[in-house]
């Protein structure tokens, strides 16, 4: 099949933002294109011209506002077309309006150019009207598959975030045919605001399991050579995650004060954001300076779980959780919250424990708990396997199928 990708790519392909919804739809069009489809990538995160590069099997198209005036000037139906678009986004900035109306007509450039059978848009959110809208210029008019990977812009954003996405995506809505969800959580979250789309799946975000399960024993080992009691400590305990509150590091660090007490255990901070400041500061209150090493953002986050006897992430709000995944894809045991998709954290005991993301004393248990249980490392990898490439590939390349068999 010829498929179109609506996404980004991650900096070490040219792109200027990193994030899951990046780093995900750039690995679903590589693997796609490896598994013998034409592949192409519309990146709105990448300002070179929209001729296409080729990385990997997949042609990676930019997003150059010349082109998009350029496209525009060649279509002779441009101001229908600007005046729909300037309505759609009528809560939205002038300069954020002359953006999407750039981004439709590369995306029509891009659609005439490559003529997908499918077109997949990743977000339910700024990229699905212009696609929409693209697509039904195009001669094909192809279908859409649009994937909602959170629901956090619609639901827990600043407040003049929320009003003015959330009637964004409610027209969105009524447009959309065919939607994937990353977890049923999202799913149940995303119909409490909007009502259900005609045909609807959930595709959890997959994992490279290769890339987990075969980390090379030259790889350096982080921990054993931090300051402080990192090479000493009993249990080495790891955080990989964006510093912000709704992460759950101030509760962590409350945590990890109270279970000094009981265990000896080093924690590892892999990550960096707005408040590791406020972060450091608050583990030199806890009195765990000594017992916490901030790394920051780390090049290959493989060696850090390969070294950690436990992973940590009390997140406060969490559509998926890929890097819960990916420690357990090492054979490392992780603690979780209820906030995170049961699919991912089922805290049953084999592979994870799961708490109340509100309670550090739960957490602290939690911890405890899972430093005392005797783990398998086999069936934690086994879960893990669950979420691979292969399975959810699969799952795409049927959808993409049924779509296009109803057009």
């Amino acid at each position: 099949m010829r498929l179109l990708q609506l996404g980004g790519v991650p900096p070490d392909i040219g792109g200027r933002s990193a994030g899951g919804v990046v780093t995900h739809s750039w690995e679903l069009s590589a693997q796609l294109a490896a598994n013998g489809h034409e592949v192409a990538l519309l990146a709105n995160n990448v300002s070179q011209s929209s001729h296409p590069v080729r990385i990997d099997g997949v042609d990676v198209y930019g997003v150059s506002p010349q082109d998009g005036l350029r496209a525009l000037g060649r279509n002779l139906r441009s101001i229908p077309i600007v005046r729909t678009l300037f309505s759609w986004f009528d809560d939205f900035p002038a300069s954020a309006r002359a953006r999407y109306v750039a981004y439709s007509f590369v995306c029509l450039d891009v659609i005439q150019r490559f003529e997908p059978d499918v077109i997949h848009v990743h977000h339910a959110e700024v990229r699905f009207p212009p696609a929409l809208i693209a697509a039904r210029e195009a001669a094909s008019s192809p279908p859409l598959v649009v994937t909602v990977h959170s629901t956090h812009t619609i639901t827990q954003s600043e407040p003049a975030v929320v009003a003015r996405f959330h009637p964004l995506v409610a027209k969105n809505v009524q447009y959309i045919d065919n939607m994937i969800y990353v977890s049923q959580d999202v799913r149940e979250d995303f119909h409490e605001h909007f009502s259900p789309c005609p045909h609807e799946w959930v595709v959890p975000n997959p994992i490279d399991i290769s890339r987990f399960s075969n980390v090379t024993a030259d790889l350096p080992q982080p921990l054993s050579s931090s300051t402080g009691t990192s090479g000493t400590a009993a249990h080495q305990l790891l955080f990989v995650g964006n510093l912000v509150k709704r992460k759950g590091i101030y509760a962590l660090l409350e945590a990890i004060a109270a279970v000094v007490e009981t265990h000896d255990v080093h924690l590892t901070v892999v990550g960096d954001g707005p408040e590791r400041d406020c972060v450091q500061s608050y583990a030199r209150e806890q009195g765990i300076a000594d017992r916490v090493s901030f790394e920051g953002i780390v090049d290959d986050v493989r060696p850090y779980y390969e070294a950690a006897d436990l992973f940590v992430l009390p997140s406060r709000s969490e559509s998926f959780g890929i890097v819960y995944l990916e420690a357990m894809a090492c054979g490392v045991p992780v603690v979780g919250t209820t906030a995170v998709p049961e699919m991912v954290v089922p805290g049953d005991g084999i592979c994870s424990v799961r708490v109340d993301p509100d309670d550090v004393d739960a957490l602290t248990e939690g911890i405890r708990e899972a430093l005392s249980a005797e783990w398998d490392s086999s069936r934690i990898r086994a879960f893990a396997n669950e979420f691979s490439w292969e399975t959810c590939l699969t799952q795409y390349e049927r959808i993409y199928a049924e779509v296009d068999s109803r057009e």
